[in-house]
């Protein structure tokens, strides 16, 4: 059944380790098929997205035509966020992608890697991990005031402040917290 709303179907994932053997299933359900407003559905996945696993679904074409693409780290995320503007997401409850764990790196391999992907070169001395993911934070700030019209000066404001808190957490207060407690042990 085709549901117009829905601009993202995606299924569960498993996991495939190095050695080849079967992992775990994710247990990342991201359906936003009950909520209704757009901001609402931003702020679902904002606050619960983890892997990117569903970004392996099957999209609506129109939408990917539209949403924001910016050669910066973690694009992927803010074409959900971008996305869950859109349109709802739906999981299909059964296990149809295997996300294969092909190497074990550091957050600074990560960003190299992404760089390089991006650009299409290995840049030697690429930027720092802090100045990529304040890059990061402008560019999803950037895409909440380019959005769809339903969302008002107001809530883009709101939803920014809340944007800005959410990744300042995650990227710098918890590492630092997780590192003073590991620290003190």
């Amino acid at each position: 059944v085709q549901k117009d709303d829905v601009v993202l179907a995606y299924p569960q994932t498993k996991e495939i380790r190095m050695d080849g053997s079967l992992g775990k299933v994710y247990q990342d359900d991201y359906s936003t098929i009950g909520i209704k407003k757009p901001a609402d559905r931003y702020l679902y996945i904002l606050n619960n997205l983890h892997a990117c696993n569903l970004f392996q679904g099957i999209w609506k074409t129109e939408i990917i035509a539209k949403i924001y693409l910016k050669p910066v780290v973690s694009n992927d995320i803010l074409m959900l966020l971008h996305a869950a503007l859109a349109g709802k997401f739906e999981q299909y409850k059964s296990v149809l992608f295997f996300r294969r764990t092909t190497r074990e790196e550091t957050k600074d391999g990560m960003y190299k890697r992404q760089i390089c992907n991006i650009t299409g070169e290995y840049l030697p001395t690429p930027p720092s991990a802090s100045s990529l993911k304040n890059q990061f934070i402008f560019e999803n700030v950037k895409m909440l005031f380019g959005a769809p019209s339903q969302l008002n000066l107001f809530l883009k404001l709101k939803l920014s402040m809340q944007t800005i808190y959410k990744w300042v957490e995650r990227f710098y207060i918890k590492p630092s917290l997780c590192y003073i407690i590991r620290k003190l042990k």
